[in-house]
């Protein structure tokens, strides 16, 4: 099955403050000695990242659209490109329990927040 992309007519993520964290792919096992023992569980785990968009209220119309029809109020994965350590790059992403927060600053401007879920960040080769 294709995922659907985000839609080109809406704006990526605002960079101001922007971030992401890692999910933990090493598990430690502390031994009777004292001594822990750690390995690696997974070569990648999902990351969380804080979003903010700043849309017009035509674009937030778009915006919810796309959430609720487009990727099943969130359920769905869809592709975004997303500011990680390489670049602006396509990543595999899901709002994460399709929860999102709106403020109105203007009565042209409409803020969104939510956390999504990248699978797989992309990260620079070993060189």
């Amino acid at each position: 099955m294709d995922l659907i992309r985000w839609p080109e007519s809406l704006p990526l993520p605002q960079l101001n403050g922007h971030g992401y964290s890692v999910g933990g792919r090493i598990i430690e096992s502390e031994m009777d000695s004292g001594y822990v023992r750690s390995r690696r569980r997974q070569k990648s785990a999902p990351s969380i990242m804080p979003v903010k968009w700043k849309f017009t209220r035509d674009e937030f119309a778009t915006f919810e659209g796309f959430l609720n029809y487009g990727i099943d109020a969130g359920a769905a994965q869809f592709i975004m490109p997303v500011l990680v350590g390489v670049g602006v790059t396509d990543h595999i992403c899901q709002i994460i329990n399709g929860e999102y927060g709106v403020t109105y600053s203007s009565h042209k401007s409409v803020h969104v927040v939510a956390r999504i879920r990248i699978e797989k960040l992309l990260i620079q080769a070993e060189e």
